[in-house]
């Protein structure tokens, strides 16, 4: 049974996060990925999404969206197949 992802947004959301490292206002998305599949149990796997430009978080959950394995694949290895065809993800400093 193949496995499924998708992105769930969860932060960040302190305004004191952005300010601390001078940026604008909500241009950074952070969260994790939501894998399903018959094999990962009725809840699934969580997998931690560093923060990363919006327009860079919205192009990769479009992406992720259609992207499925035959087994789970670790986020390093999915970001890595993703940025051969697609823009490099910007992450957030200290993040990189």
């Amino acid at each position: 049974m193949p496995v499924r992802y998708s992105t769930n947004k969860m932060g960040p959301m302190l305004k004191q996060w952005y300010t601390e490292r001078g940026l604008e206002l909500w241009t950074y998305s952070a969260g994790r990925i939501d894998c399903r599949g018959e094999d990962l149990g009725p809840y699934g796997e969580e997998m931690f999404l560093a923060p990363m430009l919006n327009e860079d978080w919205n192009r990769f959950s479009d992406w992720l969206r259609t992207f499925e394995t035959d087994a789970l694949w670790y986020v390093k290895d999915i970001i890595e197949l993703y940025e051969r065809k697609n823009p490099k993800i910007t992450w957030a400093e200290g993040y990189e």
